[in-house]
């Protein structure tokens, strides 16, 4: 069965026609899914520590809405919204960043992945699983 709008005289009348059409297609339809969470407005920034040795050259701890990064050596700490140690695996930064943004994706809104690091560390194969 086709989903038909409501009537006329369900909606206020002290709206305009531009209000109107936006009214209508925020209601949802008849028998569809509920709407999923909206993707977070601002950048993530993700890290993965990768050397064998990394934990002699860079701790990592978690903060006040992210983790943060310290570089042996370093007295400026850099903040990230998620940060993956050496223990960690492709499956596990594949489910954080890749998956959602697929998903966004999929959805209809933007998402866009920016990997950087050394050539062959696994930045396209993290990203599409």
């Amino acid at each position: 069965p086709e989903a038909t709008p409501p009537a006329q005289e369900e909606l206020p009348s002290h709206l305009g026609v531009h209000e109107e059409r936006a009214l209508l297609a925020s209601m949802p339809l008849p028998g569809a899914a509920a709407p999923r969470a909206r993707p977070p407005d601002k950048v993530q920034v993700v890290c993965r520590v990768r050397p064998s040795d990394a934990e002699n050259c860079v701790s990592i701890e978690a903060g006040d809405g992210g983790d943060i990064v310290t570089l042996q050596g370093s007295s400026r700490p850099f903040n990230v919204t998620r940060a993956f140690g050496p223990d960690s695996e492709q499956q596990d930064i594949f489910e954080y960043v890749g998956l959602p943004s697929i998903n966004y994706v999929m959805e209809g809104y933007g998402a866009c992945i920016f990997a950087y690091g050394q050539t062959g560390s696994g930045k396209t194969f993290t990203m599409t699983g």
